[in-house]
């Protein structure tokens, strides 16, 4: 993945703030090209046939890779990041909705 250097957007004085109390400025780094993750709405109720028809009616919305979230039964990954939620049939269905993973393994 592509980060966007921290040290380049920050003050000097923030800098030396930085280097004086040992932390790393690349901590800062912002990723780019971060996937989305949506979740299967009634997962447990879908039959697997029923799960790959909507991964590939995402894929085909989306216009980019979508997978499952290995270890996180009924999360999706969908690569691309600009991916608009109420663009996708799915959504607007009411089938998935927008979650972070690690909310869904908490939950």
């Amino acid at each position: 993945m592509d980060t966007e250097p921290a040290a380049s957007q920050f003050p000097p004085n923030f800098l030396a703030f930085l280097k004086e109390n040992h932390i790393d400025v690349d901590v800062y780094n912002v990723q780019k090209d971060l996937p989305r993750y949506v979740r299967i709405l009634r997962f447990s109720q879908k039959s697997a046939c029923e799960v790959c028809e909507l991964v590939q009616q995402i894929r085909t919305d989306a216009k980019c890779d979508v997978s499952e979230v290995d270890g996180v039964p009924g999360f999706l990954r969908i690569a691309n990041q600009d991916t608009k939620l109420s663009q996708l049939r799915a959504y607007v269905a009411g089938d998935i909705i927008g979650m972070d993973v690690s909310s869904g393994i908490a939950a």
